[in-house]
């Protein structure tokens, strides 16, 4: 009976003995984070989130330097860092402070910089026409290989003797310009201005949405839709069209 007793008391000691496993902790959660969003040759787009709105500072650091310190009104805020080089990589932090003391901090994000594009023009000079009173007033650049100047552009015959009327549109192909002339349809404007319906005018402007879809203004506005030029009364009655945009 006494033996009894004295193991019931050992196990009551080791069972009052025994500590508690502590509960684990709460996985760390971030009050403020730093995402990259984009950035040019010069500077980079960050975007800055805290939990909830706070009295505290931020500052970021661009590769551990300063770089601003603010205070949010708001759980978010777009931050810009300015004057930065091309082709270059940065790393980024944002530290959470109360009064001088850093309470929480994000994590780094790297942003790298665009590089700038090549500043090596090779010029090429073309003469249009053979002198004269020539004049280029517009153009138009819808790709490498098609183009468009405008104006009025005289040449001469194998004679030497000016061509009449002169040409009024070069279109560039890649490789060289091709000379041409668009005339316009006088009936549009006065149904009786025969017997020649077709005059001759300076285009004054040219304007390209596409290869397909140009319009001029050439005494009336015309269009070219990959097929054809279309000719649309623009000014009624005295008047011309001198410039087109869109």
């Amino acid at each position: 009976m006494i033996k009894t007793f004295f193991a019931m008391v050992l196990a009551l000691i080791f069972l009052s003995c025994k500590e508690n496993t502590p509960p684990e902790p709460p996985p760390y959660v971030r009050s403020i984070e730093l995402e990259a969003l984009d950035a040019s040759c010069t500077e980079a787009w960050l975007k800055v989130t805290l939990t909830h709105t706070t009295t505290d500072s931020i500052l970021l650091t661009r590769d551990g330097q300063r770089v601003q310190t603010l205070r949010l009104t708001t759980t978010d805020s777009l931050l810009i860092d300015e004057g930065l080089l091309p082709r270059r990589s940065y790393t980024y932090k944002a530290y959470r402070f109360t009064g001088t003391t850093v309470t929480d901090s994000s994590q780094t994000v790297q942003v790298t910089t665009m590089d700038t594009t090549s500043h090596n023009f090779t010029w090429q000079i073309d003469t249009l026409g053979d002198g004269s009173s020539s004049v280029l007033y517009d153009v138009a650049i819808i790709n490498d290989t098609l183009a468009y100047a405008v104006g009025e552009i005289w040449k001469k015959d194998s004679n030497g003797n000016w061509i009449n009327p002169p040409y009024n549109i070069a279109k560039w192909n890649g490789q060289q310009w091709e000379l041409m002339r668009r005339l316009y349809d006088c009936r549009l404007y006065f149904p009786n201005c025969g017997p020649n319906y077709y005059l001759y005018t300076p285009i004054r402007s040219i304007f390209a949405f596409g290869p397909n879809d140009i319009w001029m203004a050439a005494g009336t506005a015309q269009h070219w839709d990959g097929v054809r030029w279309t000719e649309h009364a623009g000014i009624l009655g005295v008047g011309d069209a001198n410039k087109i945009w869109g």
